[in-house]
């Protein structure tokens, strides 16, 4: 949804990935991003990110070059695949979920809208917030 609102907002309430949100959802995560200053980012995350944001034509073309300059900025957290399949959570949630826990086992907060991955990191009493409740605590549903 970050990239999408920032190639073209009104893209966010019609694209096949973002439909269930809207601006102002895009606008709290913005505010978000701001507030903690930036993304932590795995490979797996990247990969999965821009094979999701398959906008058509230029917006396509815009948002893998600010997929690009995400990269440029954000830090990345590597694990190699033979570690994470070994997770017991590998089998339940896949790859790039199971490198997010590795990512969250190191004190990262973890922001998704994956409910399945919110409730296996918070039972690893690990710190992960759905971003459903903060469209909540943000009055909006």
């Amino acid at each position: 949804m970050l990239l999408v609102g920032r190639v073209n907002r009104q893209r966010i309430a019609v694209f096949k990935r973002t439909s269930s949100y809207t601006i102002t959802d895009y606008l709290l995560l913005e505010q978000l991003v701001a507030y903690v200053g930036g993304v932590v980012a795995t490979p797996h995350i990247l990969a999965q990110t821009s094979d999701l944001t398959d906008l058509p034509g230029e917006e396509g073309a815009r948002i893998r070059m600010l997929l690009a300059a995400l990269v440029g900025i954000s830090e990345e957290v590597f694990d190699p695949c033979t570690a994470l399949v070994k997770d017991d959570l590998f089998v339940r949630l896949g790859l790039t979920d199971v490198a997010v826990a590795a990512v969250a086992a190191r004190g990262r907060l973890v922001l998704t809208a994956d409910f399945p991955l919110q409730i296996a990191l918070t039972a690893r009493g690990v710190d992960a917030v759905n971003f459903a409740w903060l469209r909540v605590l943000a009055g909006e549903q």
